[in-house]
């Protein structure tokens, strides 16, 4: 007897476990009606969002708003830098900087001269009750952004109750309406015949005036005649017209308050994004015109400001250093060392090559604050000195280097030729302190 309860128990749990839960995906329609784009490759759809032009969507929660971003633009950049915003009640719940490589093989069916980035997710969790939602891109000029978008909730996304005053879009209409829609498609007719043409109704005809009549008073038959010239006579009829009511429409102090605040917090299109990039370099200089020391050891710290020229590809900068030429000369017993700061002031350009490394080519002026010794090893060392000071040079150089993404930010190779002007007083007949430098580095973007 307890086998056979100990299996009726278990054969109903497995089926209450095998009963599915009621939530479910629904494809998000949204309340602004927005070009959809498709995917040739993975078939994936979005809605189009441009500056300026935001995406509206009305939901009823609690559920979990998931949104793939890509962005767009018509030329076939390697990067795509734009800036999503997301609001909800008209407040700001979501900031993201985005940087995404373009899709080797996306291409979209609507627009095929629209080159697609890769796509990234986000999620977003909805509360309670009605949640209006507005998404907006902020980016370069001629960048678009595509949204897809699903929601994951329990909750029927159909019009709200009559004591709403919001009317929702359904997202995903019922079966019922979705019959009656079929129910009063029209049907074509067949071919040769033509569809009867509906009469329209007679204009309605104007009521005519109302005349107002003033009616002689009736007279007794003993009256005289005397008595009935005495009498006034008739005047003639009054004519009145009937004066249409006015309409008037009067917006409620809310609404006007309402919309005055909607269009103060409509955030105004950035034309561009300029961003910051600092990169840490290191490597090795070597001079070219006279032996003033071997090939040294050399650090720097790069800062750039990308203008918001020629699709951010343009960029200026400084740099600052560090490296130290020593040479000793066993035959005149002199031993020579120059420490040296260098700090450039730089411009660069990004070639677009459609591939992950991008060359580029750069030109700066520099400014070289030395600090130099001299000094004889052979004698004492109140005598040994020959030279000690500082001194401060100037000169130019131009680069050429070669960067890719990893990661958060760039790695790149670089080569550089500079020449100095001036006597650095550790060194004769004035040698350039700046030679040959090839480095590596990595460059963060903010």
């Amino acid at each position: 007897m307890n086998k056979m309860r100990i299996q009726i128990f278990g054969t109903v749990l497995a089926l209450l476990l095998s009963v599915p839960v009621w939530a479910r995906v629904l494809a998000v329609k949204p309340s602004s009606k927005h070009q959809k784009l498709t995917l040739t490759t993975d078939e994936s759809s979005g809605f189009r969002v441009v500056q300026g032009k935001h995406l509206k969507l009305r939901l009823i929660g609690p559920g979990m708003l998931t949104v793939s971003v890509r962005l767009n633009h018509r030329a076939k950049r390697s990067i795509f830098n734009g800036r999503l915003e997301v609001q909800r009640a008209g407040k700001r719940i979501k900031r993201s900087r985005l940087k995404l490589h373009r899709s080797r093989v996306g291409a979209y069916r609507e627009l095929p001269g629209l080159n697609p980035s890769l796509p990234k997710v986000f999620r977003l969790k909805t509360p309670e009750g009605v949640q209006n939602y507005v998404f907006s891109l902020r980016g370069g000029r001629g960048t678009s952004m595509t949204l897809h978008l699903s929601y994951d909730t329990q909750v029927k996304q159909g019009p709200a109750s009559a004591s709403d005053p919001l009317a929702l879009v359904s997202l995903v209409p019922d079966e019922e309406a979705r019959e009656k829609e079929m129910a009063m498609a029209v049907i074509p007719p067949p071919p040769g015949k033509t569809m009867p043409e509906v009469e329209e109704p007679p204009p309605a005809k104007e009521e005519p005036p109302v005349l107002a009549v003033i009616e002689p008073p009736k007279l007794k038959a003993h009256e005289t005649a005397a008595a009935l010239k005495k009498l006034p006579t008739a005047k003639a009829p009054k004519v009145v017209k009937r004066k249409k009511p006015k309409t008037v429409i009067k917006q409620a102090p809310k609404a006007k308050a309402k919309a005055k605040a909607q269009a103060k917090a409509r955030p105004k299109p950035s034309a561009s994004l300029p961003l910051f990039s600092i990169g840490i370099k290191g490597g090795q200089v070597s001079p070219v015109e006279q032996k003033i020391g071997g090939t040294t050891v050399t650090g720097s710290v790069d800062l750039r400001f990308i203008l918001p020229l020629a699709e951010g590809r343009l960029s200026i900068g400084v740099e600052a250093g560090y490296y130290r030429y020593q040479m000793a000369v066993t035959r005149d017993y002199r031993e020579n060392w120059l420490q040296i700061l260098p700090l450039s002031l730089q411009i660069f350009y990004r070639f677009p090559s459609h591939t992950m490394f991008e060359p580029y080519l750069g030109l700066g002026g520099d400014v070289f604050l030395t600090q130099g010794k001299a000094i004889f090893t052979d004698r004492p060392d109140s005598e040994n000195i020959i030279y000690d000071g500082r001194k401060m040079l100037y000169g130019a150089h131009l680069i050429a280097g070669l960067e890719g993404q990893f990661g958060p930010g760039f790695l790149m190779i670089e080569a550089r030729y500079g020449k100095s002007f001036g006597d650095s007083g550790a060194w004769e007949n004035n040698p350039s302190i700046a030679g040959i430098t090839t480095v590596a580095g990595y460059r963060f973007v903010f």
